[in-house]
């Protein structure tokens, strides 16, 4: 008797079994059992990929969120940097417990625990003073801050790895110093750290406002990626260990090695390390306008006008398109310069910074005064004013382009207590267009022939009505 195959098919006509004939035995081959099992896996994949995302994503996702797929951009890169981060602190605390004396017989455990106190008190204090200078910056340099936090640990690490070699130096307290060092540097990133994350998770919560989950969410976040930097970075001292065992017999050779190789993982974990930072804060489109942003946004309309002015024609009718802040992408090199070195813009100053040194004569320097407030300024909500200040004593009748030449300026506005928003936007447009044209007047080498250049030339009440007057016309 030969086999018999039977094919049953159900009411959609698809095949629901098999039934197999023999000689000695019958088998039924039921598809929708194999349709259940594989259903039963695909709803199983299902479970674990939904426990995955309300592990790790907030509730809503990705309605949730103001920006989802920058953000999880930036939490791929911000995951990557934590990463790097455990796995060099693995390898600097290897250092900083041989700088602290582990290991060293002539080392006792007071001593060990003095540095180590002196190193954490000096660390709190630095951050106390640090605080201090940089708190009102936070909130308008959020990217700025959050790109120095991991740079300043990057730091802060790299003084740990070198804490061993410290008392090579000749000079007593050397490894406090260089340890206590190191603690600044991590208390500053903590400081800069936290103090920016608040403004990052607000951005990201858009109009849901839900900065509890997403602070949650983040932080289960940095717990997995510190379970795994915990598994590896065992197993990268493992290796490192390993090869410090060479049978009970350490020659300076292998000491050498070893010393290479861990300074090899370690700058190139840095690397990447401020790599993945420095992607992670461009990743962040922002939604507020801090000065180097606004710039960004003014200076087509700047550039537009002051062209126009050098054509001497009228300006086009064409409306330029206004970006939006999160549209904005400044360059944080220049942004950063601006904030440490203080930039030429200031905002925000009392009556008594307005004051010109370079005008020495009484008179003129009240006349002038009474009409930067009393006149022009008088139905304005802010007063503006040009301070030249140089090392060589100004001449009487300088002119505004002798005064560029050999002097520095800060364009200073002081505003008065009815000053609204819009009004400190009028006042830093016209700060930054009067420095637009400061800046083309001292990059011009010939003679004033083009009328900005022309307008510019004479004095500074002249420069400020004028660019008061192209403001006027906006």
């Amino acid at each position: 008797m030969k086999d018999i195959i039977l094919e049953e098919k159900d009411e959609s006509n698809n095949e629901s079994n098999i039934i197999h004939i023999t000689k000695h035995d019958i088998t039924v081959n039921d598809r929708n059992k194999d349709k259940q099992f594989l259903s039963h896996r695909k709803r199983d994949v299902r479970k674990l990929k939904q426990i995955f995302l309300d592990l790790f994503l907030p509730v809503g996702y990705p309605e949730s969120l103001e920006d989802p797929a920058c953000y999880i951009n930036y939490q791929f890169f911000d995951s990557l940097q934590a990463l790097c981060s455990y796995l060099r602190g693995v390898i600097s605390t290897s250092a900083m417990l041989q700088a602290a004396g582990v290991g060293n017989s002539d080392a006792t455990a007071l001593s060990s625990a003095m540095t180590w106190a002196l190193r954490d008190g000096l660390g709190m204090l630095g951050g106390l003073i640090f605080s201090y200078i940089s708190s009102p910056h936070f909130d308008s340099h959020v990217k700025e801050f959050r790109l120095f936090a991991d740079v300043i640990n990057d730091i802060g690490l790299t003084l740990d790895m070198l804490a061993p070699y410290a008392s090579l130096l000749n000079f007593s307290g050397s490894t406090l110093f260089v340890t206590s060092l190191g603690q600044l540097c991590k208390v500053f990133c903590g400081i800069s750290a936290g103090a920016t994350k608040s403004s990052i998770t607000l951005h990201f919560s858009g109009k849901t406002r839900n900065m509890a989950d997403l602070q949650c969410k983040e932080s289960n976040q940095e717990t997995f990626v510190t379970l795994i930097g915990m598994t590896v970075g065992i197993y990268l001292a493992k290796c490192l260990q390993s090869l410090d065992n060479n049978d009970g017999a350490v020659t300076s050779t292998d000491d050498s090695i070893i010393s290479s190789m861990t300074w090899i993982i370690f700058l190139s974990l840095t690397i990447l390390h401020v790599w993945a930072n420095y992607k992670g804060v461009k990743i962040l489109r922002l939604n507020t306008l801090n000065q180097q942003r606004l710039e960004e946004l003014l200076r087509p309309f700047i550039d537009s006008e002051l062209i126009h002015q050098d054509k001497d024609t009228e300006p086009n009718n064409t409306p330029l398109k206004i970006a939006s802040p999160n549209e904005i992408s400044e360059n944080l090199l220049e942004s950063t310069k601006k904030l440490i070195l203080s930039s030429r813009i200031k905002l925000g100053v009392s009556i008594q910074e307005l004051k010109d040194e370079s005008i020495t004569n009484n008179k003129k320097r009240e006349d002038y005064y009474l009409w930067l407030i009393g006149d022009i300024f008088r139905d304005e909500a802010y007063v503006l004013n040009i301070n030249f200040f140089s090392s060589p004593p100004d001449k009487e009748n300088d002119g505004l382009k002798s005064k560029l030449s050999r002097s520095k300026y800060r364009i200073c506005v002081c505003f008065k207590s009815q000053a609204s928003v819009q009004d400190e936007l009028q006042a830093f447009t016209h700060a930054y267009l009067l420095d637009s044209v400061l800046t083309k007047v001292k990059s011009s080498n010939n003679k004033a022939t083009q009328p900005v250049i022309a307008s510019a030339s004479g004095d500074t009440k002249e420069l400020i009505q004028w660019t008061y007057n192209i403001i006027q016309k906006w």
